[in-house]
């Protein structure tokens, strides 16, 4: 709305009083100066929807602006790509232009908005970031505001449920080394169309967890590279697995290689997760020494591994501890020495997976020496490593096994000499069969 001066008036001249007593005129308003003020006031009124316009309530422009509802609108779009329409509508995108959204549908990755038509926006964290699934669910509030290129997330509500996007189908993700960036989606092998894969195996855990399978599957390919970040699992809500799929033919190329931590670990994960071609290495000194194990897992988990390699670790290359257990399944190839390959205790148990024949197939690449023994179990521990080959078993220095507080281990017959290894197995206050 103009300005509209008094009648005669010079552009922008400002209206009088008359005053006869030194015979001044006053101004004389046009129409114009009456009509669109008025009509701004009932559109404002009007386009809030709030209340019809009524010279009985002197206060609804005021409650107009009140409502929010200027800024505020349902989202009309679908998972990942919202929009709203407005009313008044905007012309076109402008920096700080705010929108008030209610989530119709939960997000499961990077995702957009289109506010009346106008074109989609990325809709990013306020450290330009892209979104991950389950941070806009359905129901929720959220704020929005246009930067000049795209929206920032600025607040959202607490999370009207329990925070988890249930699958309908399963997925398949990428994660690379090399090439990958956590800022992607995680949604592509290679860059390209606003996707691409992740930077790290962790940011991939981290945005899986936000799902419940529902009786589907997750898939995580994962690219050849060194990763020394490390992986720590989550647990998954729903039932379904989660496949990590690495190099089975050559696992060395997919290396979760840590320095004074563990490569992978796991407490209370459940079983939805299986391995298949990863080596894993810990190397490096530090306390407790426990911390720098291949793999550990605890509590309720279940882990399947399938065709993997184990590097130098500082601790167990296998450490499985307070009723977990892990499974093994294929060729299990050795490159480097630790205290021992599997370590059970405390209620962990390693088996094969059962399949006939027997299913692991051992290779000593080359020379390693285990400094406890090549299976060690305590307090309770269970080991079933039956074997279908030995490799280079010539390679391996150190006791073969070691079973101490009252654990099990079962070789299936094969006695003391059963595994690899220069000294004879030993059961200190276990058994073996």
């Amino acid at each position: 709305m103009l300005y509209n001066q008094p009648y005669g008036g010079a552009a922008d001249a400002p209206y009088v009083n008359g005053n006869p007593a030194i015979g001044l005129a006053g101004s004389i308003p046009p129409a114009a100066s009456i009509e669109y003020p008025q009509r701004e006031i009932v559109n404002a009124i009007t386009d809030a929807g709030l209340q019809s316009p009524s010279n009985a309530d002197l206060h609804q422009l005021a409650r107009a602006v009140q409502s929010g509802l200027l800024n505020g609108k349902d989202d009309a779009g679908t998972a990942n790509a919202y929009s709203v329409t407005l009313v008044p509508s905007p012309l076109t995108y402008f920096k700080y232009l705010t929108v008030v959204m209610k989530v119709t549908n939960s997000n499961t990755g990077a995702s957009t908005i289109n506010v009346n038509a106008m074109g989609a926006k990325n809709i990013l964290h306020t450290d330009l970031t892209p979104l991950v699934a389950a941070e806009m669910l359905a129901g929720m509030m959220v704020c929005l505001v246009y930067d000049g290129t795209q929206f920032q997330l600025v607040w959202k509500s607490t999370a009207p449920t329990t925070g988890t996007v249930v699958l309908t189908s399963s997925r398949i993700f990428y994660v690379n080394g090399a090439t990958g960036n956590d800022s992607n989606d995680g949604t592509a092998a290679v860059v390209g169309g606003g996707h691409g894969p992740w930077l790290t195996l962790q940011k991939a855990m981290d945005t899986i967890a936000n799902y419940n399978l529902n009786g589907f599957d997750i898939t995580i390919n994962v690219a050849d590279s060194t990763y020394t970040g490390g992986l720590r699992l989550k647990a998954m809500a729903g039932s379904g697995n989660v496949f990590w799929i690495g190099n089975a033919t050559t696992p060395a190329n997919v290396h979760i290689s840590t320095t004074n931590k563990i490569a992978m670990s796991g407490t209370d994960v459940g079983k939805s997760h299986n391995l298949t071609g990863f080596k894993f290495s810990s190397a490096t000194g530090g306390s407790p020494v426990d911390e720098m194990a291949g793999i550990a897992v605890q509590g309720v988990t279940t882990l399947i591994l399938i065709d993997c390699e184990f590097g130098a670790c500082v601790a167990a290359q296998m450490q499985i501890h307070l009723g977990a257990r892990i499974r093994y399944s294929g060729k299990l190839r050795v490159t480097g020495g630790a205290t021992a390959c599997v370590h059970c205790a405390q209620g962990g148990i390693f088996d094969s997976i059962n399949t006939s024949p027997p299913t692991i197939a051992l290779n000593f690449i080359v020379p390693i020496t285990y400094s406890i023994a090549f299976i060690y179990c305590s307090i309770l521990g269970i080991s079933q490593m039956i074997l279908l080959s030995t490799t280079s078993g010539g390679n391996v220095t150190g006791t073969r096994f070691r079973s101490d507080l009252n654990s099990v281990i079962n070789s299936a017959g094969g006695g003391l000499t059963y595994y690899p290894g220069t000294i004879a197995g030993v059961a200190v206050t276990g058994l073996y069969a």
